[in-house]
């Protein structure tokens, strides 16, 4: 018996051991600046007061170095964060009191299959909410996972109006042209029959734009409700032409959401919000009691040396190495058609659908899918008989199979 319980001892001994060589505690540095380099991204952080700040990320090639503003109190925020009833000095979303009296408590790094998993710790000394920053790196790929997830090991409720899925601070600081003679805001319009409608815009014609020695005014997108594409893609870039710099962002979710791009000190320093649904914007409003915890979504964001076309492969090597599920469908790719959009517009009937699937069949797909309107009744509005899912009678008298 003796003996099997030091064979034990033993094993939890080499676990334990194992898990603190995978996973290991970054104390050093106290409140002495610091940079995360992974994966051709460099993250440089700094503290102010004793609260840790996010001063700037760029490819870590690059030889451009920012000419960094003075830190105030609402700059260069590592994460973003309002609590209901605490002060909040601004109608921006840099402005929250909480983001910016977190106390740093230290980093943990963890060795993944396919790169690094780092977490920053932080903590609001007066609600005692704890607010994890993850940021997951891949191998080779310039673009970080990143979400929040708050904690509150305090003894009361707090209230949640807003917090930050990932900030990008100072991407105005690079280069020493004006705003607009730099930077460029690609931005894309999306609705479900016009997709992906992209646009390059300057700052200024947004509504970010320098007034007497300050950026005034806010660049900002947002989508309400379930179908997260309905009016705007969940997808910018910020192209620095003068610092061949682009940075870019996706929003990871299938609902509401809210960016904004805005400054706080000068010509010079800026702030990008990222973020799901919030208080303001979409009525989402969380209670988190003591003991609870709360995950943002999850967003992705990168840089390169280059453009649009540079930050577009970036982005699709994470998409394909991060997102996609392992799934034989993923390797044999089937050729599916559907008869919606520019076809038959959810007015299926099987004399319509007959030739269609011959044609589909010659032209080599695999699959053959009836959107949507196959429940509704002959001439009837196939959105208002949503809901049914019964195929139609009057659409397919002798059935669908």
């Amino acid at each position: 018996m003796k003996k099997k319980i030091i064979s034990i001892l033993q094993i939890i001994a080499f676990i334990s051991l194992q898990l603190l060589l995978n996973c290991r505690l970054i104390t050093a540095q106290e409140t002495k600046p610091f940079t995360i380099s992974k994966s051709g991204i460099s993250i440089q952080f700094d503290f102010y007061k004793g609260s840790l700040r996010q001063r700037f990320m760029q490819p870590y090639e690059n030889v451009n170095m920012p000419n960094l503003p003075e830190m105030i109190d609402k700059s260069d925020l590592e994460t973003a964060i309002q609590i209901t009833g605490r002060m909040r000095i601004g109608r921006t979303y840099d402005c929250g009191e909480p983001g910016y009296n977190f106390t740093y408590t230290g980093t943990t790094e963890t060795n993944t299959a396919g790169g690094s998993h780092i977490i920053i710790f932080q903590t609001d000394t007066i609600s005692k909410l704890v607010a994890e920053s993850h940021y997951i790196f891949y191998n080779n790929i310039p673009v970080i996972r990143r979400y929040t997830k708050l904690v509150n090991k305090g003894t009361e409720a707090v209230g949640i109006e807003y917090v930050s899925s990932a900030m990008i601070n100072n991407m105005l600081a690079f280069g020493k042209k004006n705003v607009d003679e730099k930077m460029v805001i690609h931005w894309a319009n999306n609705f479900y029959n016009s997709e992906a409608q992209w646009h390059k815009s300057t700052a200024t014609s947004l509504g970010w734009s320098v007034r007497d020695k300050e950026m005034t005014g806010k660049i900002s997108f947002s989508n309400l409700g379930t179908m997260s594409t309905s009016t705007y893609l969940p997808l910018e870039m910020v192209e620095n032409t003068e610092a061949n710099i682009t940075w870019f962002w996706q929003i990871e979710h299938n609902g509401s959401w809210y960016s904004e791009m805005g400054s706080n000190t000068g010509v010079q320093g800026s702030y990008t919000y990222l973020g799901g649904p919030d208080e303001q914007h979409h009525q989402a409003w969380k209670q988190l009691k003591p003991g609870e915890d709360y995950t943002t979504v999850a967003v992705a964001i990168g840089c390169v040396n280059g453009g649009f076309g540079e930050a577009v492969d970036a982005l699709t090597k994470y998409r394909r190495t991060a997102l996609l599920m392992p799934h034989a469908d993923n390797i044999n790719l089937p050729v599916i058609f559907n008869d919606y959009m520019n076809c038959l517009w959810a007015d299926p009937t099987t004399e319509k659908e007959l030739p269609l699937i011959n044609a589909a069949a010659k032209a080599g797909a695999d699959y053959f899918v009836i959107d949507a309107g196959w429940y509704a009744a002959s001439k009837e509005k196939w959105w208002d008989a949503i809901g049914l899912w019964q195929p139609s009678a009057s659409r397919f008298p002798n059935g669908i199979m």
